[in-house]
C-alpha cells in the first residue's frame, strides 16, 4: 500500500476473495471464463473455503465499518491489520 491508495487495495482484494467463492459454486461457476475460473480454484485450494469466508467476512466488516464510521482505526489500518492475518 505504499504505491497504491487503499480503497485500490481494498476493492481488488474484494474482488479476488468474491471470484475465489464464485469459482467453488457450481452454478455461478459457469459464468468465469475457464482459464480464468482453473486460476481462481487453484487459489481457493491453498486458502480452504471455509478461510475464504472468513476473509470475504471480514472485507465485509471493513467495508461496513470504513462507511458508518464504525471503527477507531483508519481505513489503511483495519487492511493491514487484515493482511497480517493471512
Amino acid at each position: 500500500m505504499e504505491n497504491t491508495e487503499a480503497e485500490l487495495v481494498f476493492s481488488m482484494m474484494e474482488r479476488q476473495f468474491r471470484l475465489m467463492i464464485l469459482s467453488l459454486e457450481k452454478e455461478t461457476a459457469e459464468s468465469i471464463p475457464v482459464w480464468q475460473r482453473s486460476k481462481l480454484k487453484k487459489q481457493a485450494e491453498a486458502f480452504g473455503i471455509e478461510k475464504i469466508k472468513d476473509i470475504f467476512k471480514k472485507l465485509m466488516k471493513i467495508d461496513y465499518n470504513q462507511k458508518t464510521s464504525g471503527s477507531p482505526l483508519a481505513f489503511e489500518k483495519q487492511i493491514e491489520l487484515l493482511l497480517e492475518e493471512m
